[in-house]
């Protein structure tokens, strides 16, 4: 048998709720007083109705008023399962006294099956698990584990004692003590030990240790996964803090930039002013230096500080100079000694003789040139001798 949907239309709080019942394990969980204990009883009830057991007429157990619901004439739900030979089964059944009745469906044609199931006498109610396979007494205390149950030994051992007296007084021929403790023991022995890996009961413990390491393995990554998590919130902090440091830092290079750009600005238009003031300087020197001498102004005293300013030049002049009268003094003796050789030949009588030699000022070229640059040198050195401080 397998649980497969539970209809709670008016059962406890519930109303209206449907449990969807899937394959292999089903974790039901919650709160206190959320209703996980409402469910485990509306199964029973499904089942068994809310009779209390060993009576010899129908009499409603605590769980009937205790999940009745309140100012509400509406009490009942439905369950469908899927039998052994893999039939789906609806069961419908409603609590309340004045109704109280269950009905057995094919969920797959609709077809009502009710009667065809075993008829309890003293509920007055179809059992729809079959006659003669568990009742409530012992589907409580070894399917359906309660929270806090207390006499599931002694209602077992009931139920158990009743059983072989009912087996006992229909068929005494068939009873036997052997066969029925053979029976438990081939029962126990398929069931297994812990300490045969083999055997059903081995296996599951095995899967079971199992299980146990795997989860353990599994906390061990969670754990490793929750400490990266942290470790990415904390750089994922860092590096939005980062973030923010550059932020102010482009802020105030952006800011400097553009207080260095204005400081240039403000410089570029300074030395604009400064240059148009230069340019209107020097056009008014030049109106006023109309008629300007400059021999005139090479005689003019200097003051201390620009004679000691120019005093390299002038040194440097000054030694121009005597190098130069050096040289002039050497021409000259060439030249009166070439003067003599010629023996009264003078330049009108050689320009006379040789009209192709004529330089155009009246005297020969080398002493010309001698004497040009001796002019220029004479002119530097009256300048310099005003300059400091002499006179020629």
């Amino acid at each position: 048998m397998k649980i497969k949907t539970l209809n709670l239309f008016a059962f406890g709080k519930f109303r209206n709720k449907t449990i969807e019942v899937s394959d292999g394990f089903n974790l039901i969980f919650g709160r206190n007083e959320a209703g996980k204990s409402t469910i485990q009883h509306f199964i029973e009830g499904m089942f068994f109705g809310f009779y209390k057991p060993y009576r010899k007429k129908r009499t409603y157990n605590e769980n009937y008023y205790h999940y009745k619901p309140r100012n509400s004439d509406k009490y009942y739900g439905s369950l469908i399962m899927e039998d052994d030979a893999g039939r789906d089964i609806r069961i419908e059944r409603d609590f309340l006294k004045t109704r109280d009745g269950v009905r057995i469906f094919d969920n797959t044609t609709g077809e009502e099956i009710t009667e065809t199931f075993p008829y309890d006498n003293v509920c007055k109610q179809y059992m729809p698990l079959g006659y003669g396979s568990i009742n409530s007494v012992i589907y409580n205390n070894t399917v359906n584990f309660k929270q806090m149950a207390s006499r599931s030994d002694a209602d077992l051992a009931k139920e158990v004692n009743n059983r072989l007296v009912d087996m006992v007084s229909d068929n005494p021929e068939d009873v036997s003590v052997n066969g029925i403790l053979s029976y438990l023991k081939d029962k126990r022995d398929a069931v297994g030990t812990q300490g045969k890996s083999k055997s059903n009961y081995g296996a599951v413990v095995r899967e079971r240790t199992e299980l146990q390491g795997k989860l353990e393995e599994a906390e061990k990554v969670y754990q490793r996964v929750r400490r990266n998590q942290k470790r990415i919130q904390q750089y994922n902090k860092k590096i939005q803090q980062l973030e923010s440091q550059n932020s102010v830092r482009d802020q105030e290079l952006a800011e400097q930039q553009k207080q260095d750009i204005e400081k240039t600005k403000q410089r570029i238009s300074k030395i604009r002013e400064e240059g148009i003031a230069l340019e209107q300087q020097l056009a008014d020197a030049k109106k006023q230096s109309t008629g300007f001498d400059p021999q005139v102004y090479t005689r003019l005293p200097v003051s201390g500080k620009q004679h000691r300013r120019d005093r390299p030049r002038i040194s440097k002049i000054q030694n121009e100079i005597i190098a130069l009268s050096a040289e002039n003094r050497e021409v000259d003796k060439r030249c009166a000694h070439l003067e003599k050789k010629m023996d009264g030949l003078t330049l009108e009588k050689v320009e006379g003789r040789l009209p192709g030699i004529r330089n155009g000022q009246g005297q020969s070229r080398p002493c010309a040139g001698r004497q040009a640059r001796w002019g220029k040198m004479r002119q530097r050195s009256a300048a310099t001798s005003w300059i400091s401080g002499s006179f020629p």
